[in-house]
């Protein structure tokens, strides 16, 4: 017969629970630990921390080594990696490298150093280890003399500069989350801000040109009075005063052949206001007595009497 189950079970072994390693929090500690060293420079090990930074990422060490402080914080409170896109960490390296290579043309131009830009970098960097001194100015450290090592050959100093500042732009732009396909619209739609400015301005232009010459051609068909300013620089005329006088007389009187050549309609055959007319008597008497003047002035001047 089979025997009977009791009814008491018997108890569960407890599974032994796996403790925690924390591997990032102590990673971030020793971050924050040799960073902070290296950025304050305190005492000797300091200073060799600090040539240990410069000996890769160069005259970029405080940057660096203050990147390092706050990832070395973030993993001692949240011991897990920040949850970053990938275009970041990309925008943010290649901003890096490119910014390393800036900084090591920099300095070889200041030092004149046209070849060997490793082997300068090296220089100066055991100089520094060897007086315990970050004094000198070592460029982008190895990474950047490397890099615009191979770059200044086939580009020339000028043209590695020019691409370095390049992937700066691209390096920030991913870092932005900005796309090439935007890139590209938004350069299409400022080339046509560029053609519909550029078609504003010629038509702009061209409507100055043609009111120009519209206000040219009237002014050639409308008889007018020139001013005694022009009349005075004008070297046809011999007395401007008399000359505007005739003028106006001759224009209020119907003298003159035609004042419209549309109409072709002659100047007495238009209606004379009371001003007008008294106008034109007023300047009949003025021209009278200048005609009047000048012929009799030079009689009394050659005069036998006043000759004498």
């Amino acid at each position: 017969m089979a025997q009977k189950r009791s009814g008491r079970k018997s108890p569960r072994r407890k599974r032994p629970t796996k403790q925690q390693q924390h591997t990032l929090s102590w990673v971030g500690a020793l971050f924050v630990v040799f960073a902070s060293l290296a950025f304050f420079r305190l005492g000797i090990v300091g200073t060799v921390f600090a040539n240990v930074f410069r000996l890769v990422v160069g005259d970029s060490f405080l940057v660096v080594s203050a990147g390092m402080i706050l990832m070395g914080i973030w993993f001692l409170f949240a011991d897990r990696l920040p949850k970053l896109a990938r275009h970041v960490w990309v925008g943010l390296a290649i901003i890096l490298i490119c910014a390393l290579v800036l900084l090591s043309a920099g300095t070889m131009t200041t030092l004149n150093v046209n070849s060997h830009y490793l082997l300068a970098t090296w220089r100066l960097l055991q100089n520094d280890f060897g007086l315990m001194t970050t004094a000198s100015s070592v460029g982008g450290g190895l990474i950047g003399a490397g890099l615009y090592a191979l770059l200044a050959p086939l580009l020339s100093s000028i043209g590695a500069t020019i691409l370095a500042w390049l992937g700066i732009v691209v390096g920030t732009l991913a870092f932005l989350g900005v796309g090439a396909n935007q890139v590209f619209n938004w350069l299409q739609r400022c080339g046509q801000a560029c053609k519909h400015g550029v078609m504003q301005v010629q038509a702009a232009v061209a409507a100055m040109k043609k009111e120009r010459a519209q206000k040219a051609a009237a002014q050639q068909k409308k008889p007018f009075l020139r001013s005694h300013r022009q009349l005075r620089r004008s070297p046809k005329t011999k007395h401007p005063v008399k000359h505007l006088i005739t003028r106006m007389i001759s224009r209020l009187t119907g003298r003159h052949r035609f004042t419209n050549r549309r109409n072709r309609l002659p100047c007495h055959a238009q209606n004379l206001s009371r001003s007008q007319l008294r106008l034109r008597h007023n300047l009949s008497l003025v021209k009278r007595h200048l005609d009047l003047m000048q012929t009799i002035l030079p009689r009394i001047i050659s005069c036998p009497i006043l000759t004498c």
